[in-house]
């Protein structure tokens, strides 16, 4: 099994936020080392490609987008995201420099559990 870590800065998690079997350690202020495991992320890159999702403002939703960008439809700002852990449904990203967000989707990609900023946590559902 191939995994790589990565540092994702400023993603400020808690163990409770962080998926099962994930491993991660504090590297720094504002920065968390995640364990990347690509098995089956192209899988699930496909499946959200192109779905919209309430964001945590309301009547906001984000769309995940070709080459790692999403938008959302209230924001001129690109957002930039990666599938986190494939197995776990979790993707996460950045924007506005130090800004972060993340997804922990359900079984049947419906709803998800969402966090920007570490703390700001919301109930998303897909739109489309």
């Amino acid at each position: 099994m191939l995994a790589l870590a990565i540092v994702v800065p400023f993603l400020n998690l808690n163990a409770a936020d962080t998926p099962p079997g994930s491993k991660e350690a504090r590297v720094g202020s504002g920065a968390m080392l995640v364990a990347f495991r690509p098995e089956g992320s192209a899988e699930l890159k496909a499946q959200l490609l192109n779905t919209k999702w309430t964001w945590i403002h309301p009547g906001a939703e984000i769309t995940f987008r070709e080459n790692g960008q999403a938008w959302v439809n209230t924001d001129k700002e690109v957002k930039n995201w990666f599938v986190a852990d494939a197995a776990g449904r979790v993707v996460a990203g950045t924007f506005a420099g130090s800004r972060t967000f993340m997804f922990t989707f359900s079984a049947d990609l419906k709803t998800a559990r969402a966090i920007l900023d570490g703390d700001r946590v919301w109930e998303a559902r897909r739109m489309k």
